[in-house]
């Protein structure tokens, strides 16, 4: 079965018998807080007594603090009590999982399967992690790198632009380092607030006539979203997004969604016999072609050497940021060297490349 590019038994045994069954050795699950119960669950149904028995969830989740050493850090240890009927009665287990932290699955001792355990996968990256790895790349690239924007384009022409929070943020730190107090990576600001998304709309001339913007919505999935407060305009605007060129006549406005598919603009007047224009936002995901997977280092020697990292694919392709997610502590440095020199087609929406947060599987040869 295959586990990201890793092929890995259906039901692979422990290799040590204490597996999830201790909260220091617990099944480390992945995914955060947003994933952590869907994907704990979908391992406890994948799970069958010795004899086939079906296992079931006995009570709630209990969660305790366990700091496991400095490679993954202090993290959460959630437990579960499962209980399946054998020859003499009800068998209780309580099994351990780690949310943070993620390695290829395995079946406790005492255990075997009712599915693959690979269906679990490899978990999607964590958003509450990803928020900081991306601010701190902000503020690292951000003196350096052109922000390129979204366009909204349409047959009428240019409509504006969408900025996320990371352009956002990678423009006030390019403002702040030429203005000769440059902004800390591993301390972002806090105020003003980013929002995920900022819309700048422009003036436009349609049929010889200008209209200017006076509404802005985002469409997500659920419909149209309201922008945070009121519109802004002018010098407000222009500090909203320093250094960004706004024409006369634009507005903008910050939004709480980051994801939006389509974008409507409403104007003082007619345009085309319309008064408002509705945009579509399109994203293109990743691409990540082959990169060449790292030789054992000389020396080591690892029953299962892959190392999972979280991280930020940048604008140009390249991983910031990486954040160690599970694997041998003793394969890191290598990990971190090899990804170093990967290179990944980016996120692009509407055609403008954008940030994203990944799970990277370092496999080594």
């Amino acid at each position: 079965m295959p586990l990201g590019a890793l092929p890995v038994p259906p039901c692979p045994s422990p290799v040590d018998p204490e597996y999830g069954l201790v909260k220091e050795k617990a099944v480390a699950i992945g995914g955060g807080p947003v994933y952590m119960a869907a994907r704990q669950r979908r391992f406890i149904e994948s799970l069958r007594g010795p004899a086939g028995e079906a296992v079931r969830v006995e009570g709630g989740v209990g969660s305790a603090p366990l700091d496991p050493g400095a490679t993954g850090g202090s993290t959460i240890i959630d437990s579960y009590t499962v209980v399946y009927d054998g020859p003499d009665g009800a068998v209780r287990t309580t099994l351990y999982f780690d949310a943070y932290h993620f390695t290829a699955p395995r079946v406790p001792a005492g255990f075997t399967c009712g599915a693959p355990l690979a269906a679990v996968g490899v978990p999607p990256a964590d958003p509450f992690r990803a928020g900081p790895q991306a601010a701190a790349l902000a503020i690292e690239l951000g003196p350096d790198i052109e922000v390129t924007p979204i366009p909204l384009v349409s047959g009428a022409g240019t409509h504006g632009a969408l900025f996320d929070g990371f352009a956002v943020l990678a423009l006030r730190a390019r403002a702040a380092a030429e203005a000769g107090a440059p902004l800390d990576p591993d301390d972002p600001p806090r105020s003003p607030p980013l929002a995920p998304m900022t819309l700048l709309a422009h003036r436009i001339t349609c049929g010889g006539v200008s209209v200017s913007p006076v509404t802005l919505e985002l469409v997500g999935v659920q419909g149209p979203v309201s922008g945070d407060g009121e519109p802004v305009r002018g010098e407000a605007l222009r500090a909203l997004l320093p250094g960004v060129a706004v024409p006369d006549g634009s507005v903008g406005q910050t939004f709480a969604i980051g994801q939006p598919s389509a974008v409507r603009i409403g104007y003082d007047g007619d345009c085309d016999g319309e008064a408002s224009v509705t945009l579509p936002v399109t994203a293109e995901p990743p691409r990540f072609g082959a990169n060449a997977q790292p030789a054992l280092p000389p020396g080591i020697d690892e029953a299962e050497p892959v190392v999972y990292l979280q991280a930020i694919l940048g604008p140009e392709g390249r991983f910031g940021r990486p954040l160690y997610l599970g694997g041998p502590p003793t394969l890191v440095p290598a990990a971190l060297e090899a990804v170093g020199a990967w290179r990944a087609q980016p996120l692009r929406v509407n055609g403008a490349p954008i940030v994203s947060p990944v799970v990277l599987q370092v496999v080594f040869r």
